[in-house]
């Protein structure tokens, strides 16, 4: 396993830039250029003895010393940002609430959808795999507003309308 001493020997972190550079060149690896790389939609990862990491999990264990209890997750939701003060520990229950809206979504607003056979837009939020009812509306702007405040009220610092 990466001690934060091997970390620090390697990498040097810039928590304004959330860029990782490398201290010492090795194959092609040089001194003073950024490590890492983009693996599409999941953001950054650097190879540290022929094993890939998370940069922003390495970003936690660079600032904090320890690794992450569970997930680090970024605030603007850019997994590519890995800009200290865009990072925060969270549980995967925590990070699934910052997340778009669905791209299935027909309402246009996150946990409302339409009802058919009761004529109605029903908001509804979930916690930890749990249906939370903010009720059932004739009209859109009602649910949208009693969806926000759920969501808000249930998934706190973590709220994302999206």
């Amino acid at each position: 396993m990466l001690t934060h001493e091997r970390l620090s020997e390697l990498l040097v972190y810039d928590p304004e830039s959330g860029v990782f550079t490398w201290l010492q060149s090795k194959g092609t690896r040089v001194a003073g250029k950024p490590a890492g790389y983009i693996c599409l939609d999941k953001g950054m990862y650097v190879t540290i003895d022929k094993k890939g990491y998370r940069a922003h999990r390495l970003a936690w264990f660079y600032m904090t010393g320890v690794w992450p209890t569970d997930q680090v997750g970024h605030i603007d939701r850019n997994p590519n940002n890995n800009v200290w003060a865009n990072l925060r520990e969270a549980t995967a229950s925590q990070n699934s609430h910052n997340t778009k809206r669905a791209h299935t979504n027909t309402s246009g607003v996150k946990g409302v959808v339409w009802i058919p056979s009761l004529g109605k837009w029903r908001a509804q939020v979930k916690l930890e795999g749990v249906s939370h009812y903010a009720g059932d509306f004739d009209h859109l702007e009602p649910a949208a507003i009693a969806v926000r405040a759920l969501r808000e009220r249930l998934h706190g610092e973590f709220t994302c309308h999206g």
